[in-house]
C-alpha cells in the first residue's frame, strides 16, 4: 500500500462512520482525532520534525478534501438548536458538540471562503465556550480577515476573565502559520502576558514550546532561543 491508497481506505471508512445516523457523537470525535506529529515522534528515531508534520497535514488534507460534504453535513446537524442545548452537560450533548468542533477543524485545513464563513458563524452564533473557543482554534490556522476580528471579538467579551485570556493567548501560540513565533513575541508585550503569572506563562510559551510541534521546532532555533 502506498500512501495515497491507505489515505483513501481511511477516508472511506471515516465517511461510512460520518455517515451512520446511529453514530455516537462522542466516539464520531474522538475517531477524528488524527496523532499529531508529536505523538508520531514517539515511535521513531531520529526525529524529523519537518517530514513528520508535512506527513500528518498532508493526511489532514486529503480527508479534508475527500469528505469535505460528509464533514459540511455534519457540522450543520450537531449544530446546537439553542442556548439551552449548549448548555446541555448531558454527555449526548457534550459529544454533539466535540464532534461539531471536530469537524470544523478538519474542515479548516484546506481553508476556502465558504468554510470560513461557517466557522465564522459558528464563532459569532455560540452561546457557550466550548464551540465559541472551538471556531477560534479553527480560525487560528488561517490568514483570513475573519481571524483576526474573531480574535479581538473574544479578547473584548472576555478580558476580565482570566481563564478565558489564557485560551485566547493559547489558541494563538498553538496556531499553525509560518508567523506563529513573530505572534508569540509579540503577544509577550501584550498589556495582559507577565512571566509573574504561571498559568499566563503556560498558557502562551509552554502552549507554543509543548503544543506547536510544527512551528517551536524550527530549524533557525528561533524557536529555542525564545524559550530560553
Amino acid at each position: 500500500w502506498n500512501s495515497a491508497e491507505l489515505s483513501d481506505l481511511l477516508a472511506d471508512a471515516l465517511g461510512r462512520m460520518l455517515s451512520d445516523s446511529d453514530l455516537d457523537s462522542g466516539l464520531g470525535a474522538t475517531m477524528l482525532m488524527i496523532p499529531d506529529a508529536a505523538a508520531l515522534a514517539e515511535h521513531v528515531s531520529p526525529i524529523d520534525v519537518d517530514r513528520l508534520a508535512n506527513a500528518v497535514v498532508g493526511l489532514r488534507m486529503r480527508l479534508a478534501e475527500k469528505l469535505r460534504g460528509v464533514l459540511i453535513d455534519v457540522h450543520a446537524r450537531t449544530a446546537p438548536g439553542n442556548v439551552e442545548t449548549e448548555r446541555d452537560l448531558s454527555a449526548a450533548a457534550m459529544g454533539r458538540r466535540a464532534l461539531h468542533n471536530a469537524v470544523l477543524r478538519l474542515l479548516l485545513v484546506r481553508p476556502d471562503a465558504e468554510l470560513i464563513g461557517i466557522a465564522d458563524r459558528q464563532f459569532r452564533d455560540a452561546a457557550g465556550m466550548t464551540l465559541r473557543i472551538g471556531a477560534l482554534a479553527a480560525l487560528s490556522d488561517t490568514d483570513a480577515r475573519e481571524r483576526d476580528a474573531a480574535l479581538d471579538a473574544f479578547y473584548a467579551r472576555h478580558k476580565g476573565d482570566a481563564l478565558a485570556i489564557d485560551k485566547w493567548f493559547s489558541v494563538q501560540a498553538r496556531a499553525d502559520r509560518p508567523q506563529t513565533l513573530d505572534d508569540v513575541r509579540r503577544l509577550m508585550r501584550h498589556p495582559d502576558f507577565t512571566t509573574g503569572n504561571p498559568n499566563r506563562l503556560r498558557a502562551l510559551v509552554s502552549a507554543f514550546a509543548e503544543g506547536n510541534f510544527r512551528r517551536f521546532p524550527d530549524r533557525a532555533g528561533d524557536g529555542y532561543r525564545l524559550l530560553t
